[in-house]
């Protein structure tokens, strides 16, 4: 047996009444979110509910196992609020080794620079780069076409690099304001730095990739006729096509449903459409 609940089943909070966005509060996330000097930020979105789900799977995978082994079943329980705080370790980690909050930084690194999102030509366009070493800084430099920044003593090294994070952050957006994200990312990631555009939903239709891959599904609907959707994030080597269907139309399966399944006889069926009970 498993349960799966807000707080869990015991402590004194076990009876609180739980929504994503107090769960993630309470448990620390929005803490850490945000940029330097600003107010914590809700990531959003419904994601904790997947994550309790994955983890619910992985436990009772773990106990069927047990159960091989030793013959005995388990009661599992999982408190949404204690999962979401276990991907917060590294917060956990620094408060115990040294005392000290981890403080919201945005979109840099603790240890990295230059880290961070650009904006860059067009509207709303943005691009994610992260250097990981001074080999990757030397690159970034040459692709910049200002080779001489990997020899400032104020960009050597890693550590120097963070202490002059602001300047840092100057150059490069000054850079990619006068290109776009696409460009930057081809020519960052054809010399191995970590690049990649910042996506809107129209960009995913329309990527390359996504659609090479089979993610892109094109649907047609009675309706409102052809439309590009988002399919389903896994493959089947045994069903390389899935099976995609458009959404019924309002009582499109009701003969099924209250006839083959109900077994509800034709005329049965006719009389409670006729009444307006079904469609």
């Amino acid at each position: 047996m498993i349960s799966g609940s807000t707080m869990g089943v015991t402590g004194p909070d076990r009876n609180s009444t739980g929504w994503g966005p107090n769960v993630c509060a309470y448990a620390g996330q929005p803490f850490l979110t945000g940029y330097q000097g600003g107010s914590p930020q809700n990531l959003g979105g419904n994601w904790p509910d997947y994550l309790v789900g994955t983890i619910m799977a992985f436990s009772i995978l773990s106990t069927l196992w047990h159960r091989n082994k030793t013959g005995q079943g388990q009661y599992i329980e999982v408190a949404m609020a204690e999962t979401i705080s276990s991907m917060i370790p590294e917060a956990f980690l620094e408060y115990s080794m040294t005392g000290q909050q981890v403080e919201r930084i945005g979109n840099h690194d603790p240890d990295m620079a230059p880290h961070n999102v650009y904006p860059c030509l067009g509207d709303d366009a943005w691009v994610a780069l992260a250097v990981r070493s001074d080999e990757e800084w030397r690159s970034l430099c040459q692709v910049m076409g200002h080779p001489e920044l990997s020899h400032d003593a104020k960009f050597a090294a890693p550590e120097s690099r963070k202490t002059n994070e602001k300047e840092l952050d100057r150059l490069v957006g000054e850079w990619c304001a006068t290109r776009t994200n696409s460009a930057i990312t081809a020519s960052l990631q054809a010399m191995k730095i970590p690049a990649g555009s910042v996506m809107n939903v129209i960009d995913l239709l329309a990527d390359p990739h996504m659609i090479a891959r089979g993610y892109v599904v094109e649907m047609d609907h009675p309706e409102v006729g052809k439309r590009s959707v988002a399919g389903l994030p896994i493959s089947f080597s045994a069903m390389p096509q899935l099976p995609y269907f458009s959404a019924p139309l309002l009582g499109q399966h009701n003969d099924f449903v209250f006839g083959d399944l109900l077994g509800h006889n034709p005329e049965r069926v006719q009389k409670l459409k006729h009444s307006q009970a079904i469609y």
